[in-house]
């Protein structure tokens, strides 16, 4: 975090995490019936492995829905062309890094019962996202900067890929016991 917009951009994270009120719950992934993901679009391949993960959540008539954070200032075609989420780019975001956008507000306001946080990287925007949603279970990848708001973080190597973060993922979720 070196830049002053950046820093006074988590100031507001932090404050409003601290005022968040929510329902933590543990929940299978057999049991969810409405899923969301958030993360950066940094590749089609990014794109691509995203789009399979949808695919895979969307069985038994989920609702799947997805926002992507596109760095640039243009969204690329392939997300365009596909049809698969909302994306969105640095003109909906204020200089303090934090989303001005209707629909990514309503997201984050969605009591989904699982939330997949699969940014590769550290990015506040995403982080703001993630950690504001109402959403009843947060998963992603771990950091000790997301111990404050993840609820079940997956450790990885950093040589590891996006594949492999959405399979350790799936594979907690579907070993969580129903009580």
């Amino acid at each position: 975090m070196g830049n002053i917009s950046e820093k006074i951009g988590t100031l507001f994270f932090n404050y409003a995490l601290k005022k968040l009120k929510r329902r933590i719950k543990m929940i299978p992934l057999k049991n969810a019936k409405s899923i969301g993901i958030v993360y950066q679009v940094t590749n089609e391949n990014t794109f691509k492995s995203i789009g399979r993960l949808v695919q895979t959540l969307a069985e038994n008539n989920r609702e799947v829905l997805v926002v992507g954070f596109v760095e640039g200032k243009e969204i690329p075609t392939y997300c365009v062309t596909a049809n698969s989420g909302y994306y969105f780019n640095r003109q909906s975001v204020r200089w303090t890094h934090i989303p001005k956008n209707d629909y990514v507000n309503k997201f984050m306001d969605k009591e989904f019962d699982i939330l997949f946080d699969l940014s590769e990287k550290d990015k506040l925007t995403i982080k703001y996202i993630t950690g504001l949603s109402k959403a009843k279970l947060k998963v992603g990848r771990f950091s000790a900067r997301n111990e404050k708001y993840l609820d079940m973080m997956i450790a990885l190597k950093s040589t590891d890929s996006l594949d492999v973060l959405i399979d350790q993922s799936l594979f907690y979720l579907r070993t969580i016991n129903s009580r």
